[in-house]
């Protein structure tokens, strides 16, 4: 899984919240037909109606965070759970796309969104696939 060259998605809570609420079947769609959806466990503790067996079955990737990216959630900023900085961590550190619909998780992961319009596709609930956000690499 390491490297996955930007080819992952990795969801946050409030998408697959939106998606299990809607229509669940989505998240396998895309999943086989757009990207590999990866859901770190505590994320997926979160959504009620979705347990790893129901991940699975779908084609998620329910994904062991590593001890460092525990570690390092646990000192994450004020303003993100710590399931929101797990989803971060994951997208950064295996260089793929994190999916969210809170607005304090796409000002972290794209500090930059807002001078850039277009830079991060639409969050609209509405709308078949959610806009993703590739974290900053920048120090």
């Amino acid at each position: 899984m390491p490297g996955m060259g930007g080819g992952g998605l990795v969801f946050d809570a409030s998408v697959l919240i939106d998606y299990v609420s809607h229509d669940r079947a989505l998240l396998g769609i895309v999943a086989a037909q757009i990207a590999p959806v990866l859901i770190p466990l505590p994320v997926l503790g979160e959504v009620d109606g979705l347990d790893e067996a129901a991940a699975t079955a779908l084609g998620l990737t329910v994904y062991e965070s590593t001890r460092a990216q525990l570690d390092e959630a646990v000192e994450r900023p004020r303003s993100l759970s710590f399931e929101d900085y797990l989803c971060f961590l994951t997208a950064r550190d295996l260089g793929i796309t994190c999916v969210t619909n809170d607005e304090a998780l796409l000002d972290h992961c794209c500090p930059s969104r807002h001078a850039a319009p277009g830079s991060v596709r639409s969050t609209d609930p509405d709308r078949w696939v959610r806009g993703g956000a590739r974290p900053d690499r920048s120090p």
